[in-house]
């Protein structure tokens, strides 16, 4: 069964041969998982979403779940990229089950949903002006990986992911860090 996209009302839609919508993702989700997972491009978040595995609540005492440790790493690149380096001391990321300190909250994340962790120490160590890491995390099989890079790379869809992802990542610092 191979998926086709489009987008609709803010939602990348993915149909299937009969037209049936098998997957429903809002684009702010697309640019919010490729910032807490420290992804390469758009479809890459795509492919992420489409098969990682939520593994729940991993700490029934402080709630800690997969994510946690991508939100604490975020925060503290935030914090590194406004220069408040004794602040980002203090917001390392800690590995949900055993509460030890990570070396980076991201790939932990990736870890506990079942995703590759490839790319994202190249992400951290790329310049701007090189070309992007080669997609860890690949796209399965049954998608239409052209039209989807075709559909994420129009200019207005393109636009508005970036803008979600802006908003996103202003969104990440602790209180009082603004």
């Amino acid at each position: 069964m191979n998926l086709t996209p489009s987008i609709e009302n803010g939602n990348l839609i993915m149909r299937d041969e009969n037209g049936w919508s098998t997957n429903v993702i809002p684009l702010d989700a697309i640019a919010s998982w490729r910032t807490l997972l420290g992804l390469g491009s758009d479809s890459e978040a795509v492919a992420a979403i489409l098969q990682a595995t939520d593994p729940g609540v991993l700490d029934a005492e402080t709630s800690r779940n997969a994510w946690t440790s991508a939100y604490e790493e975020c925060e503290r690149q935030r914090l590194l990229d406004l220069n408040q380096t004794a602040r980002a001391a203090t917001h390392r990321a800690l590995s949900p089950v055993s509460l030890a300190l990570v070396d980076d909250g991201r790939v932990e994340t990736r870890r506990l949903l079942g995703l590759p962790t490839g790319s994202v120490m190249a992400m951290r160590l790329m310049d701007e002006e090189d070309d992007p890491p080669d997609q860890s995390i690949p796209m399965p099989g049954n998608v239409d990986a052209e039209a989807l890079e075709a559909l994420l790379a129009d200019p207005q869809v393109a636009a508005r992911i970036h803008e979600a992802g802006s908003r996103f990542a202003d969104g990440l610092l602790p209180a009082g860090g603004r």
